[in-house]
Order: structure tokens, then C-alpha cells, then sequence
């Protein structure tokens, strides 16, 4: 039953954000759109910031669920990158709404703690996890944003060489072999 009403008021609150901005959504609104009381809205949050944030973790647990990371780089990047496309529409609605970021901040997480993951299993430590969890998250809030209409084969290969690369190369190295 939690799971249900959960469900109404996430699924109510999408519907809104879709007219609207969330500064002008009220939680009356909600609770009308979603068929339910006022109190039960307040058994379960407490705002309308944290609905998005329960229904943006249910998405990132579905994704864990369905996923099949084989806990190396490329089968990571291909999960993350399905998930993300699966809910492109829903990331794009809270950018369009002035959410990006809550998405930022949430891609940047899911990414962080992929790689740290994968670190504990190779040489990465805490500071390169945060490096390629940022660059990550970059690049798909740039898909998300920038109507990147690619192939997810195509995304994939991009990240993956933006992220794999070659770890040795220093600074200076990277320099030379630009100019």
C-alpha cells in the first residue's frame, strides 16, 4: 500500500511538473492531482523536494536491480547509460523546470560511487573516483540537456574513451602532445 501511494504522489507530481514550475505547484495541487489526503501526502514526505529525491533513489535502486554490471568499466558505463536513457524525458522535465541541479547532483552521486565501486577492484582511489564521476555526469547531463541524439552504442564508446583514456599520461605529457 506505501508503495501505491508513493506511486500516486510521484506519478501526480510528474503530471504537474509538466505545466509548471515546482515554485508553483502547492502541495493541494498535488494531493488533488494524486487522489489523495493531505495527511497521507505528510505520512510519507515532507515536501515536494522530496519526492523528487525518493522518486530519482527508486529509479537508481531499479537500476541496480535490472542492470547487469559485471563490475568493470565498460558493462558500468552501459548500465548508466541505459538507465539515463531509459528516463531521459524525466531528467530533461526537471532541467526544464530549473532542477538541474538536483540531476547534477544525482548523476554526479550514481557515477562517484560507481567508479569508487569499481576502484576497490583496481588502482583508483577516492580522489580519480570523484574526477570521473564529475566527468561523467557531465557528459550525460550533456546528452540530457543537449538533445544528443545518438545511438547508446555511439554514447557509450564516447564516454568510455573520455574516461578510460590513458591514466598514465601526465599533465605535461597531455601538453606536448597538443601542440
Amino acid at each position: 500500500m506505501i508503495k501505491r501511494y508513493k506511486e500516486y504522489i510521484q506519478e501526480a507530481l510528474i503530471e504537474l511538473l509538466n505545466k509548471k514550475i515546482i515554485k508553483e505547484i502547492s502541495i493541494t495541487d498535488l494531493t488533488e492531482k494524486a487522489g489523495i489526503a493531505r495527511s497521507t501526502f505528510y505520512r510519507y514526505y515532507s515536501s515536494l523536494d522530496e519526492v523528487i529525491d525518493d522518486y530519482i533513489l527508486s529509479i537508481f535502486a531499479k537500476m541496480r536491480k535490472e542492470k547487469s554490471f559485471n563490475f568493470n568499466i565498460q558493462s558500468t558505463i552501459r548500465g548508466f547509460l541505459e538507465i539515463f536513457y531509459d528516463y531521459r524525458e524525466f531528467f530533461r522535465l526537471l532541467v526544464r523546470r530549473g532542477l538541474i541541479e538536483r540531476v547534477q547532483r544525482f548523476l554526479f552521486n550514481v557515477c562517484y560511487e560507481g567508479i569508487k565501486n569499481l576502484g576497490r577492484n583496481s588502482q583508483i582511489n577516492e580522489l580519480e573516483a570523484y574526477y570521473y564521476g564529475g566527468a561523467s555526469s557531465g557528459f550525460i547531463i550533456g546528452v540530457i540537456i543537449g538533445d544528443y541524439e545518438v545511438p547508446i552504442e555511439e554514447a557509450e564508446k564516447k564516454l568510455e574513451s573520455l574516461l578510460i583514456g590513458d591514466p598514465k599520461k601526465t599533465i605535461e605529457e597531455i601538453k606536448t602532445s597538443r601542440d
